[in-house]
């Protein structure tokens, strides 16, 4: 997530970072993205009695659906480098 979203140089940008406050709008999804994996993905993987209650899945959800939708918005910045044979 942070070398994806880095303000500094990104693959995928939210925005087109011309002022500090889209910088700091760039640098807030890295933060959230990165602490989704830390916090919530990475538990429920690897503890697989990991149980959430409905209500909680459901906050989850809304949560991933606002952050699909930024992500499906965002410009790639850089093409990939091509894989070696």
């Amino acid at each position: 997530m942070a070398h994806v979203f880095s303000p500094a140089k990104p693959i995928l940008r939210v925005n087109d970072l011309k002022t500090q406050s889209k910088q700091d709008q760039q640098q807030g999804y890295m933060q959230i993205l990165q602490g989704l994996m830390t916090g919530i993905r990475n538990p429920r993987a690897h503890e697989h009695q990991y149980l959430d209650e409905p209500e909680v899945a459901l906050e989850i959800l809304g949560l991933c659906n606002h952050l699909a939708r930024v992500i499906k918005g965002a410009v790639r910045t850089r093409s990939r480098k091509p894989k070696k044979p």
